[in-house]
């Protein structure tokens, strides 16, 4: 097995951690029976996960190749009977790359307590450089952002 499972709150035996040494029994039925049937779920599991990695790959290459060519022929959405509608998307990702400097920077601005009181508030930072970035102001220092093109899908 590649995961450790939870421990129910009443077990505390280690017996998911340690690994037990002593002799070799003899199995009955049932042991034998629970044994296949995890097996072939563990079999059938790591299959499900390969197939859906590759699925995701798929999706991702289509969705790519969708977005570059709607931007291509210079439309951003349509609507069809058959799919609704579709857009073209960009999810803008910020980070902070240099804590000392985006703090100092958020300081200065009033900023601190709204997106760093004690961590970094993923959304609130997404926030706002999306807004600097809309309003055509450059990016604060100590900050970065990732862009992810993607297509949104609403059934009509």
């Amino acid at each position: 097995m590649k995961h450790k499972p939870k421990k129910e709150t009443h077990d505390h035996s280690g017996d998911n951690v340690l690994e037990h040494q002593g002799q070799v029994g003899e199995p009955t039925s049932e042991i034998i029976d629970m044994t296949r049937r995890l097996l072939e779920v563990e079999s059938r599991y790591e299959e499900t996960k390969k197939t859906s990695s590759q699925l995701y790959a798929e999706k991702e290459r289509l969705e790519l190749q969708l977005y570059d060519r709607m931007k291509d022929i210079g439309i951003n959405q349509f609507r069809t009977s058959e799919f609704g509608l579709i857009s073209c998307a960009n999810t803008l990702y910020g980070k902070i790359i240099d804590m000392e400097q985006a703090s100092d920077w958020l300081k200065e601005n009033g900023l601190f307590d709204e997106i760093l009181k004690y961590s970094a508030k993923k959304a609130r930072v997404n926030e706002l450089l999306k807004k600097y970035l809309e309003e055509g102001k450059p990016i604060p220092p100590g900050f970065d952002y990732a862009l992810t093109k993607s297509i949104s899908h609403r059934s009509t």
